[in-house]
């Protein structure tokens, strides 16, 4: 305790104050997750969609 900084009680965190960020921090990566997989959905479309139209035209060229 001694090496501890001269701070007061009420500055240091308690269970509840830990188990609060916990809850925060339990959100937030929830939200992150969801951006991330929304952004992996729609990078996967527009390469699926670029594969169909570059397939479609590749066909065309080859029957051409």
């Amino acid at each position: 305790m001694e090496h501890l900084p001269p701070i007061g009680w009420a500055d240091v965190a308690t269970k509840r104050d830990l188990a609060h960020l916990e809850q925060r921090l339990d959100v937030l990566e929830s939200r992150l997750e969801a951006r991330l997989q929304a952004g992996l959905n729609r990078m996967m479309l527009t390469t699926i969609s670029a594969m169909i139209a570059i397939s479609a035209v590749l066909v065309a060229a080859i029957k051409a």
